[in-house]
């Protein structure tokens, strides 16, 4: 996400010296509370240059009228803080690693302000690296705080979506939906890019096929993102176990389907050289399904003390083909390459 500083920093070495001369003009009667209580505390702060000072409070007289307030506290906050502008910076540049670590740093600030921007932007850094897990504790922690971030901060919404983006991340499905469920009315301010994909993911939770090749695709998704974080134990181990049993239940319920169907067309009436049952040359068959054989489907749940990718590994292609073909009649075909490498990496 790129952020405004680097434009608001243009302006200090625009302005002229006659500029930071000048009078501050008072607040307008329709500057925003959080607004006004953060002059006031520039103001009254003794850490701050005059000419700094000065030039905060112009700049927002300065802004468009119609320009939304919420990205002048973080650029008057660069400004006046050198090293949040660093961890801006950092964050702007898509140096998230660098960006979490100095935005932690600034967590422990006397100026509340920067300390509660600081860890917004922190909970930022480390969702923009897939780090859910961590993402969702501090997310937490911050949510007991929307009142005081209302206060100081324009991302009290914010903070709630990525609550909620972070639980379903981690396929907390019931909690992300409490988090995110009416969030456009809770919070009619924020970005109307969070209100669309806020309601977009309570949609999809809502349309979740609990056990469906979905949750195969999530929790794959998970221990993979985790495994790359370097985290090797719960809650790790215990998603990879669910996705091997799921994907044993689909692949059986996909096998019995396909032997139900073979069953009905094999006591239809037609045998084998029953009249219409051959296709005249040049004619194409309807629809692609695999020849019966002597394939050992089975065998891949007959020995349950074999993982499964063990068993998938000791399979010839044409037995893999077998397997794969009652799936790929039933389920969409981009859950294929899925489930194919999962098994593939299970063999390593």
């Amino acid at each position: 996400m790129r952020l405004g500083a680097a434009l608001f920093l243009v302006l200090v070495v625009r302005c002229s010296p006659e500029v930071f001369a000048q009078e501050a003009a008072p607040a307008s009667d329709h500057t925003p509370l959080p607004i006004l209580t953060f002059l006031d505390h520039v103001e009254r702060s003794a850490n701050f240059e005059p000419a700094a000072k000065r030039f905060v409070r112009q700049a927002w007289e300065r802004r468009p009228a119609d320009e939304k307030p919420d990205s002048f506290l973080p650029e008057a906050l660069a400004v006046l803080h050198p090293g949040f502008k660093s961890a801006l910076d950092a964050l702007g540049e898509e140096r998230y690693a660098e960006a979490a670590r100095l935005m932690h740093e600034l967590t422990g600030s006397d100026d509340p302000y920067v300390s509660w921007h600081a860890s917004v932007f922190e909970l930022k850094a480390l969702v923009h690296q897939d780090m859910t897990e961590q993402g969702q504790v501090l997310a937490a922690n911050l949510s007991q705080h929307l009142e005081q971030l209302s206060k100081l901060t324009y991302l009290a919404g914010e903070v709630t979506y990525l609550a909620g983006y972070c639980q379903l991340q981690n396929l907390h499905y019931a909690e992300a939906y409490d988090t995110l469920d009416g969030f456009a009315e809770r919070f009619p301010e924020a970005p109307e890019r969070l209100r669309m994909m806020a309601a977009q993911m309570v949609r999809e939770i809502l349309a979740r096929q609990e056990g469906g090749l979905g949750d195969v695709s999530d929790l794959m998704r998970y221990a993979g993102r985790e495994l790359g974080h370097g985290q090797w134990g719960e809650p790790v181990t215990s998603k990879q176990e669910r996705t091997v049993a799921l994907l044993d239940k689909l692949i059986e319920a996909a096998e019995e389907r396909e032997n139900s169907a073979r069953s009905g067309s094999s006591s239809g009436g037609r045998g084998s050289g029953a009249p219409g049952s051959q296709r005249q040359p040049g004619s194409h068959a309807q629809q692609s399904r695999a020849e019966g054989g002597k394939g050992r489907i089975g065998e891949l749940h007959q020995a349950p003390a074999a993982r499964p990718g063990e068993m998938w590994g000791k399979m010839r292609p044409a037995e893999r083909e077998a397997v794969l073909q009652p799936i790929r009649e039933s389920f969409p075909g981009r859950y294929l390459e899925l489930i194919e490498q999962y098994y593939r990496e299970l063999s390593k």
